[in-house]
């Protein structure tokens, strides 16, 4: 139950994350229209916004790097533990001998 639920979780916030997504190039338009205004404080705003957005999006894209780097390493080390253990029988039994080292 518990597995399932998450699953359910998972899916559901991928599918707002991706709404949200596709509503972006919207809000930065509007950002990019406030820059114009005559109004300064407007323009500081929108200015300060887009530059508080980029640097949580480098952030965030730092971040999933990292992420991608240490899950290939671990499939890595994964490989090289599999590779390196003696072969087992159908039972899972590890096979001895001479000819199996």
């Amino acid at each position: 139950f518990r597995e399932e639920y998450q699953r359910q979780r998972d899916e559901a916030a991928e599918i707002a994350r991706a709404a949200l997504r596709a509503l972006m190039l919207d809000a930065v338009a509007v950002l990019a229209e406030r820059l114009d205004t005559e109004d300064p404080q407007e323009r500081v705003r929108a200015a300060k916004t887009i530059l508080s957005f980029d640097t949580k999006t480098a952030a965030v894209d730092s971040n999933r790097k990292v992420v991608n780097r240490l899950n290939r390493l671990i499939a890595q080390i994964d490989e090289e533990a599999a590779s390196s253990l003696p072969p087992v029988n159908s039972n899972g039994k590890y096979l001895r001998g001479p000819r199996h080292r």
